[in-house]
């Protein structure tokens, strides 16, 4: 694995998933400090990368945040990636209030009916603009 893979703080997520697809754009354009890689559930070599990882991925319905070898799922990835991007997000800290529990609730709510409501892409789309395109091209993970 490359080095720059061991630094960076890794975002799996679902590249069907528009509501999921549109998270990552946001969390590109955001991502002032280039902390952030970005690797799609449908990765041709995600299962090398899992099985590197130790992580299951059978019925995963939650993005998945890598930072130094912890993984963080649902609502604690979601919060910790916002309070990452910059100094305004840092409110996002508050969330912790509310019991994890709850938040998770919350968070499986929308993951389940995620396709349903905002639809699917036929594929990780995200890189199909131009402007997208540009934001991202070193951010993804295509080859591990």
């Amino acid at each position: 694995m490359s080095e720059d893979l061991k630094t960076k703080k890794i975002i799996l997520f679902d590249g069907v998933c528009a509501l999921c697809n549109n998270f990552i754009v946001f969390i590109a354009k955001n991502d002032k400090k280039n902390i952030f890689k970005f690797l799609p559930l449908q990765n041709k070599n995600i299962n090398q990368f899992i099985d590197a990882k130790n992580i299951n991925i059978k019925n995963l319905k939650s993005i998945i945040l890598i930072e130094d070898n912890n993984l963080k799922y649902k609502s604690n990835a979601a919060i910790e990636i916002l309070i990452n991007l910059n100094n305004l997000y840092l409110l996002c800290k508050i969330f912790y209030i509310i019991p994890k529990k709850i938040r998770d609730m919350a968070y499986e709510l929308i993951a389940k009916n995620r396709y349903r409501v905002f639809g699917k892409v036929e594929n990780c789309s995200i890189i199909k603009s131009k402007v997208n395109s540009e934001i991202l091209k070193n951010k993804i993970i295509s080859d591990l």
